[in-house]
């Protein structure tokens, strides 16, 4: 029996603008998005662009298999991002996710913005999208939703009923 192809999604947190990063980091604090991410990404494979790695400096998240797409990261201190596994283009990541290299663990992009946008319409199944009540004070990355999601269909709404926190619901969308 053969195993059918991984499914691909995507998570990330917006503001009410549609804000994701200032300066390679997230604009805002927001305890219980972080644990949702975490709960999803745990012991799986996060992937990311340029952008977003050198927001980490160097340092992994932790209990996950960290991936970077970048033709130019090989070039960029080698030694520091020793503990991610480095693709020079997509189609390389992709044919290893094909190849079924990370077995059966779940494959999450985590950002950045041209990550997104560039695998949207023929490689992510699914979008998990956090949504914060706020606005960010400061914000220097955006992503277009009506752009973004074109090709996916609402799926599910996770609500968030608390009045203390920012993470306001989680919309799940699927590709049509």
């Amino acid at each position: 029996m053969s195993q059918s192809k991984p499914h691909i999604r995507a998570i990330l947190a917006v503001d009410q603008q549609g804000a994701i990063g200032y300066q390679q980091k997230i604009p805002w604090s927001c305890p219980e998005d972080l644990t949702a991410f975490r709960l999803k990404t745990t012991n799986q494979v996060v992937v990311m662009g340029r952008n977003t790695a050198l927001g980490f400096k160097g340092r992994p998240l932790p209990n996950r298999i960290n991936v970077i797409i970048s033709n130019s990261m090989f070039k960029q201190n080698p030694d520091e991002y020793k503990d991610f596994i480095i693709y020079s283009s997509l189609q390389s990541f992709l044919n290893d996710v094909n190849a079924l290299v990370f077995g059966d663990r779940q494959i999450w992009i985590i950002g950045g913005a041209q990550l997104y946008h560039s695998m949207a319409d023929s490689y992510i199944d699914e979008f998990h999208i956090h949504r914060i009540n706020l606005t960010a004070d400061k914000a220097d990355t955006f992503i277009d939703e009506t752009t973004l999601l074109k090709r996916f269909k609402h799926h599910d709404t996770i609500d968030f009923d608390n009045t203390r926190g920012l993470l306001k619901q989680v919309d799940v969308y699927t590709h049509r």
